[in-house]
């Protein structure tokens, strides 16, 4: 098999038509159940992209290795930033003992002796979860890309035939929501998607306390998540904060890859002036 999900985009530049193509959000990129398959399908590929006169592609490649064909012909290979990615084939008292960090382990041990619980849907309303976001984000002077209408939300937790499913996990005290994430999981695949917590209130540990509780229903649940993708840091450096966080669940730091390629030279340059 080859299956390689992409979106064609469209823009209008001194009466040229410009179409390009990216892969679908997420870590996408080809998949492929063979090297000579991948290589056999990409020369066909390429002569479908130039039939169709795209201009230039834009892949986010998967994680795994087993599955995931890169782009050979044309194609820069560019490594973006690396990933933490749990094995959730252990129990999870081996994950709890041998992977969480002392010290996470203490901050959500003293989560749960404060009265902290996990929740998740009906108890938490997508409403309150956009709202904890938005306020998240606001603080965070984000820009306006990163804000999602309720709609968004609602598709994402509930939408029918869809090709994945969607976990919104909260922490909980006295029916005041601390903290809330959503994943996205697709066969033995899952992802830590959107997150926020309660700005009015400054205990952070209550992530700690979250994500753990997470990893734990995953682990336990009979529709076993094999891989959990916590994600990146906000940069490229290993000391960034946002890493560092997530390296207290322990895991392992896998390398993210980028494909770039460009089919038309002369209408890229266009696009660039």
């Amino acid at each position: 098999f080859f299956v390689y999900p992409y979106l064609v985009k469209t823009i209008y530049i001194r009466d040229f038509e410009i179409r390009d193509i990216t892969s679908a959000y997420g870590y996408s990129g080809p998949a492929c159940s063979s090297e000579h398959l991948g290589k056999k399908t990409e020369i066909a590929f390429l002569e479908y992209c130039k039939q169709q006169a795209f201009v230039s592609e834009f892949v986010r490649y998967h994680y795994d290795s087993h599955l995931t064909y890169m782009f050979r012909m044309d194609s820069e290979i560019l490594l973006n930033r690396k990933l933490v990615i749990l094995n959730l084939t252990q129990e999870w008292q081996t994950i709890w003992q041998q992977q969480f960090s002392k010290t996470n382990r203490n901050l959500v041990r003293k989560g749960i002796n404060n009265g902290f619980r996990l929740a998740t849907t009906p108890e938490i309303t997508v409403k309150q979860f956009r709202r904890l976001y938005n306020e998240h984000m606001k603080s965070k002077g984000t820009e306006n890309f990163y804000y999602f209408d309720e709609r968004y939300f609602d598709d994402l937790l509930f939408a029918k035939n869809r090709a994945y499913q969607s976990q919104l996990f909260g922490i909980v005290k006295d029916k005041e929501l601390f903290s809330a994430a959503m994943f996205l999981k697709s066969g033995p695949y899952a992802t830590y998607f959107l997150s926020a917590r309660n700005l009015t209130h400054s205990n952070s540990s209550n992530m700690n306390l979250l994500l753990s509780k997470s990893i734990q229903s995953f682990c336990e649940n009979e529709n076993r998540v094999r891989f959990l993708n916590l994600g990146v840091g906000v940069s490229v450096f290993p000391d960034d904060s946002l890493l560092k966080f997530k390296k207290v669940f322990g895991g392992d730091l896998i390398k993210f890859f980028i494909g770039k390629r460009i089919f038309d030279k002369e209408k890229y340059r266009l696009i660039q002036k």
